[in-house]
């Protein structure tokens, strides 16, 4: 982890934030207790998190869906010493939301705009269309689709 807490370290510095790390739920944080320094691990649901956040800092997460839908500058991480699968899934996602991943193998870091672009939009509204949500599909909760999937089963 010290290439990410390095990082974290500079980030904070430069763009006067507090970053708070999403605990992972399959991660035994008890082997790695300052495997991002002594930054806050949030074990609150990743979705609130996400939705109270000014920026998302992520790598190939399912987290990265949440800020697409909740319109959050994503900067994502990637780095020579990650895994090649790992690696490559961060550049597919980057490629998907046409966003340049930053290397943390780089030691050139600038103040970070928390505000989104009009081609970021469009870039998340393509991806949020892609891969979260058909705009042709009911704007309802996906339990309620399978209700409605129950009840039509009953009928036949």
């Amino acid at each position: 982890f010290p290439l990410i807490e390095r990082f974290f370290d500079i980030f904070e510095k430069t763009n006067g934030v507090k970053i708070v790390v999403a605990s992972h739920p399959r991660v035994d944080y008890t082997k790695f207790p300052y495997g991002f320094g002594k930054r806050e691990r949030s074990n609150i649901s990743t979705i609130n998190l996400i939705k109270n956040s000014s920026i998302v800092l992520a790598h190939a997460s399912t987290s990265i869906n949440y800020a697409v839908i909740y319109k959050k500058p994503i900067i994502l991480l990637n780095s020579k010493s990650f895994s090649k699968v790992f690696y490559n899934k961060i550049l597919a996602v980057s490629e998907e939301l046409n966003l340049a991943p930053f290397y943390l193998d780089q030691l050139v870091f600038s103040k970070t705009t928390v505000i989104l672009s009009d081609k970021e939009k469009k870039d998340y509204k393509m991806y949020l269309d892609k891969f979260i949500k058909n705009p042709l599909s009911k704007n309802i909760n996906g339990w309620e689709i399978f209700a409605e999937y129950c009840k039509s089963m009953k009928h036949e």
